[in-house]
């Protein structure tokens, strides 16, 4: 067993590539290698990543705790722990936690096999009027059915 170095970068406020406190724990054991990306994001509420979309497989969110939103173009889910969605390769997308909750995900992001090779392209940030529409719109991801 190996235990691994602590990958966590803490983001407070606005950047280029979101909006809100947002901390993400990298937990892939090579990072320049590794197929897909793993991690684990936590966002503030109302905190966001801006639009981007992933060349590969595209990215799988797990949510994992509070309350979480993920945006597409013309769409939007409300994700509580257990929900799964995918983003298949070229989608536009955002995601973030919901307006009074902290939400956080686990990421699973698909890569090229070139560790060199972008795998996610960045959009504009998401505006609050954007950010509103999709709580506004948002539906709950569907219960899976009892086994």
């Amino acid at each position: 067993m190996e235990f691994m170095p602590d990958n966590t970068v803490v983001q407070r406020g606005s950047t280029e590539h979101s909006t809100g406190d947002i901390e993400v724990t990298m937990i892939d054991v090579d990072p320049d290698t590794a197929r897909p990306v793993v991690g684990a994001v936590r966002f503030a509420p109302r905190a966001r990543t801006a639009w981007h979309r992933h060349v590969a497989g595209g990215q799988t969110l797990y949510c994992t705790d509070g309350e979480a939103l993920v945006g597409t173009r013309g769409a939007a889910a409300l994700l509580r722990p257990g929900d799964v969605v995918h983003a298949p390769a070229g989608e536009w997308h955002w995601h973030g936690a919901g307006a009074a909750s902290r939400g956080c995900f686990v990421t699973l992001t698909e890569r090229e096999v070139d560790p060199e090779a972008p795998y996610v392209i960045w959009g504009d940030p998401v505006t609050d009027d954007e950010y509103d529409e999709a709580l506004r719109v948002a539906r709950p991801a569907p219960v899976a059915p009892a086994r």
